[in-house]
């Protein structure tokens, strides 16, 4: 993977002109899960 267009050669993430793609529809789904005290939940 050394040819990755979104880093430089210093290794720094330089912005990539997307502007030619074609337009798509795409869906994600996401999960997390929040810790925390029963006394900080209930102070909510």
């Amino acid at each position: 993977m050394n040819d990755l267009t979104h880093i430089d050669a210093e290794g720094n993430a330089v912005m990539v002109n997307v502007s030619a793609k074609n337009i798509t529809e795409r869906t994600a789904t996401a999960a997390g899960s929040v810790y925390m005290l029963p006394e900080t939940l209930n102070s909510l």
